[in-house]
């Protein structure tokens, strides 16, 4: 119970600050893109065509060695074997930073050649040489996020990725444009800087995290490394294809409008993965240390609370969702995208169902089962393409978000099944059937609510319903008995994490 307890308090500290500094990093990300879309929607198009070649590549030259990281390093550092960890980093550094600079020269060199021949955008052969230059600074600074979470030291990667660098592209960005009056080539500068002074910083304090030297002789086995993280980059690539399938799809056989109302509804319906995320980024290392000492017991109770907690705080943002589906692409993006409601509420459900049960994923992570998790990913690819193409062409926008729910929905079923036989472990209990009835009739007390006293929801009665859904959905979890003994822990981390945060 103890090593339970204390598990517990470092996913409530690492889950708080990331909640916080993922809430801090929507909003300066959300100015950044307001600030350069007012440069204009052609050069915003070609800068945002620039930053979708920068993440293909990065992907690439990872090889899914920052999964390899994060499995590997915590695994080591509970069997005290601190040289072969700080090995396994500086291997991962060197190997990222070598085929992410020969992507760097190739994408440097070929540029009018990808511009032009491609893209059909010759404006954008400058920026494509900017981004070039930045390409292995961006792949070693995601090695360098993923070793702070193995040490459990999530909060640098919060102050420097989510907090730093963006404050840094936004005070750049505006000199650029409204000080200096440079276009498109001086914003794609102004987002290069703050990557290349992360980079210093990050390198800096991983040097003072890191173990110090010791007299050991120990190697690790690149062999095993390589063929643990390898797959995730096949499976991470799929995942991403599974991602742009639909949005492609649907400008091949529908109108521009048809896909900028879809692209409103998907990226609101992700804020699903905020808390999922926020619990579930320290899992992997306190998973890795409890495996590699053979506690099972703590283990199974730390896979199972943390999947509680993640149904408990999505399934209230789900409810939001259903109720004022229309209300929150009004208000967000303008009346008339409210259209789109419909696709937005599919593709939520989807997302909810997966990400509530994501921690299966990371067990088979944990236990080195990645090859099971390309195989996944690409089967579920597949079928996604197929359902785009069956549904598109009859249902358009409603069409893809049948196809990509379903697809995340047979994902999950998949993973959730092979955590089952290969751990004898399920995220599920009892006390799911209460947490879902108190959404369920809180859920439904709004809804009946809303239809009899508002006619028209403002933002201010949206607001109200809101602390009214919260509160009528706590009072049946307590009720309904749905906290446990973990829970009422967890709370009181939170609280004391607050109130530090705040300085009371």
């Amino acid at each position: 119970m103890y090593d339970t307890e204390n598990s517990l308090k470092v996913i409530t500290k690492g889950a708080v600050i990331v909640l916080i500094g993922i809430l801090i990093s929507k909003i300066l990300s959300y100015g950044y893109r307001i600030l350069i879309a007012r440069i204009g929607p052609e050069d915003y198009g070609t800068f945002s065509i620039a930053l979708a070649v920068l993440g293909f590549i990065s992907t690439i030259s990872l090889l899914g060695l920052n999964n390899g990281v994060l499995r590997y390093v915590p695994h080591y550092m509970a069997l005290s074997k601190s040289e072969i960890a700080k090995k396994i980093i500086f291997f991962s550094l060197a190997v990222t930073f070598t085929v992410g600079l020969i992507f760097s020269i190739i994408l440097f060199l070929f540029s009018q050649e990808i511009s032009i021949s491609i893209f059909h955008n010759y404006e954008l052969v400058p920026i494509l040489k900017v981004i070039a230059i930045i390409i292995p600074f961006y792949v070693i600074n995601n090695i360098f996020f993923f070793a702070f979470r193995a040490f459990k030291q999530i909060k640098y990667e919060v102050y420097l990725k989510n907090i730093f660098e963006n404050v840094n592209k936004l005070i750049l960005t505006f000199l650029v444009i409204y000080v200096m009056g440079k276009g498109i080539l001086g914003v794609s500068v102004a987002y290069v800087i703050p990557i290349f002074l992360t980079t210093i910083i990050s390198f800096y304090i991983l040097k003072k995290i890191i173990p110090k030297k010791t007299k050991s002789f120990e190697i690790f086995s690149k062999k095993e490394f390589l063929f643990y993280s390898i797959p995730l980059l096949f499976s991470t690539f799929l995942i991403m294809l599974l991602s742009w399938t639909d949005t492609l799809m649907l400008g091949y056989f529908t109108s521009p409008s048809e896909v900028g109302i879809y692209n409103t509804a998907l990226p609101t319906a992700q804020l699903l993965y905020v808390m999922p995320y926020a619990i579930s980024v320290l899992f992997i290392p306190l998973l890795s240390e409890h495996f590699a000492k053979e506690k099972k017991e703590s283990f199974k109770e730390i896979y199972k609370i943390s999947s509680k907690w993640i149904l408990l705080t999505n399934i209230f943002i789900f409810s939001l969702f259903i109720l004022f589906s229309k209300e929150i692409l009004g208000y967000l993006f303008g009346q008339e995208y409210i259209i789109g409601s419909t696709m937005f509420i599919i593709i939520s459900a989807g997302f909810f169902i997966n990400y509530t049960l994501i921690n299966s994923e990371e067990i088979l992570k944990v236990i080195k089962k990645t090859k099971v998790l390309f195989w996944n990913s690409a089967i579920v690819a597949i079928i996604n393409v197929f359902l785009n193409l069956l549904l598109i062409p009859q249902y358009g926008g409603i069409g893809a978000a049948i196809a990509t729910s379903f697809s995340f929905l047979l994902m999950v079923l998949m993973i959730v099944t092979e955590s089952i036989y290969f751990l004898k472990i399920t995220p599920f209990s009892l006390r799911w059937v209460s947490i879902i009835f108190s959404a369920v009739v809180s859920t439904l007390t709004i809804f009946y609510v809303k239809t009899l006293f508002f006619n028209d929801i403002t933002i201010v009665s949206m607001i109200f319903l809101g602390i009214l859904l919260l509160i009528i959905y706590f009072i049946l979890l307590y009720i309904s008995k749905s906290f446990q003994q973990e829970d009422f822990f967890i709370l009181r981390s939170i609280k004391q994490k607050v109130k530090a945060s705040l300085g009371f």
